[in-house]
């Protein structure tokens, strides 16, 4: 019992999983990124630079969920290694 008045105490108790998700995301940041290679370091930069709890690489035409999460970066890449787009979904 004393652990869960600890918890409600911190505001942990009865929190919705939605409601725990690191970062929102704000793709226009990271949009000097396109026309530019995907590589490790621009990937980290744009995914600083949006703010996003995730980044997403998907290929050009690759089948996702869309899922919508509003801490999550998609990063469009396409055979050439060069980023196409990067958005919030």
């Amino acid at each position: 019992m004393l652990i869960t008045l600890v918890f409600s105490a911190l505001g942990c108790a009865g929190t919705d999983a939605t409601e725990t998700a690191e970062g929102h995301c704000n793709a226009a940041p990271a949009g000097w990124a396109i026309g530019g290679t995907a590589d490790q370091r621009t990937m980290g930069q744009i995914w600083r630079a949006s703010g996003a709890g995730l980044i997403r690489p998907v290929s050009s035409g690759q089948a996702v969920l869309h899922d919508r999460r509003p801490d999550r970066l998609t990063v469009e890449i396409d055979k050439a290694n060069r980023i196409v787009a990067v958005r919030c979904e």
